[in-house]
């Protein structure tokens, strides 16, 4: 449990210099980058989030759906900045 919450440290960290200091290049492309790292993580967890939240195991309960709006958000941000 720690390393996510690390992990998710150090891309926050890292997205805040981006959009603090970054060119609009550079924003763009860390807006994508952020949006495909998300999907990746979420196409390999989302079966087993489903599974857990079907049983009453996640809290909150759809964690899949608000992880899908996050992306969308993402990728909508991105285009409108691009």
């Amino acid at each position: 449990v720690y390393w996510v919450a690390g992990v998710k440290v150090i891309f926050l960290a890292l997205l805040a210099v981006v959009v603090l200091t970054g060119t609009q290049e550079t924003k763009v492309a860390a807006g994508w980058a952020l949006a495909a790292s998300i999907a990746v993580f979420f196409w390999r967890l989302f079966p087993l989030a489903r599974r857990a939240d079907a049983r009453g195991q996640m809290r909150p309960a759809g964690l899949g759906i608000m992880i899908a709006v996050m992306v969308v958000a993402i990728v909508v941000a991105t285009v409108a900045a691009g």
